[in-house]
């Protein structure tokens, strides 16, 4: 799960560029853009893990509490 969001840079970068705004800014912009995709890539993917993680757990408990 972890590699793909590296994988879609690509992608959404190139959908992010063509908005006229972004694509007004030039090469500052586009280099702002794949590396703010870059880091985002590097960090939800552990951000979502977790929360699935926290949710499964919170589920649990709630189980085991009308189990009770």
């Amino acid at each position: 799960m972890r590699s793909y969001p590296f994988a879609m840079v690509f992608v959404v970068v190139r959908a992010i560029v063509a908005i006229p705004a972004i694509a007004r800014m030039g090469e500052l912009g586009i280099a702002t853009v794949v590396w703010s995709v870059i880091a985002t890539a590097c960090f939800l993917p552990s951000f979502v893990i977790a929360w699935q993680a926290l949710a499964a757990t919170r589920r649990a408990a709630v189980k085991v509490r009308a189990a009770a």
